[in-house]
């Protein structure tokens, strides 16, 4: 018969069950990790995504009259800053790039092109502008409607809807037009409830 200390019993279980804790702990891991990862890459919301394939918005560009004056009005209305100039003279053409957060802005400036009023004027049947095919607006979302609009509204901005419901997909928005009349939508992410009155 064989003498035991005592105790060694009770270290025995002691380390059996600190050794399936560790081993239930490293299932975990690899059971979790790899789902976490497969939500990130699918999550829109992430602006980084180790998918090659996935399209992210970047940039837009926009043909102005003035460009030094558009410049100033994304910059004061907007929250734009410049990012990058470019002048092209063999084509008569200025490039202003500006950015806001990771969305760039190109503004074209060409000195023989055409405003929308001279267009529209030329040709009878165009009643206005958005009777034309092409780009009708950009967008920009914000957590709360109500402050963008009091802003907007105090810098003399010119509103083409004050209000907007929510529908579907959409928060309650408005859209205003920018210096060349180029439509500007924004929109609030949350639509709990009306955040601007019809007044």
């Amino acid at each position: 018969m064989t003498w035991e200390k005592p105790g060694n019993e009770t270290d025995r279980v002691q380390k059996k069950t600190i050794v399936l804790r560790f081993l239930g702990f490293l299932l975990i891991l690899v059971l979790a990790v790899p789902c976490a990862l497969v939500q990130l890459r699918g999550n829109p919301l992430i602006g980084r995504t180790t998918d090659p394939d996935l399209l992210r918005p970047y940039l837009l560009a926009v043909c102005v009259k003035d460009i030094d004056e558009t410049v100033k009005w994304y910059k004061d209305n907007l929250g734009f800053s410049i990012l990058d100039k470019m002048d092209f003279p063999e084509y008569k053409v200025k490039i202003v790039l500006l950015v806001l957060q990771d969305f760039r802005l190109e503004i074209v400036e060409h000195q023989e092109q055409f405003s929308q009023e001279y267009i529209v004027s030329k040709i009878p049947e165009i009643k206005d502008w958005d009777h034309v095919f092409g780009m009708k607006k950009m967008a920009f979302v914000v957590d709360h409607l109500q402050p963008v609009f009091e802003r907007l509204k105090k810098n003399g901005v010119k509103f083409q809807a004050e209000f907007m419901k929510g529908q579907g997909n959409w928060g309650d928005s408005f859209i205003v037009q920018d210096n060349n009349g180029n439509w500007i939508q924004i929109v609030e992410k949350q639509k709990k409830q009306n955040s601007l009155s019809k007044n």
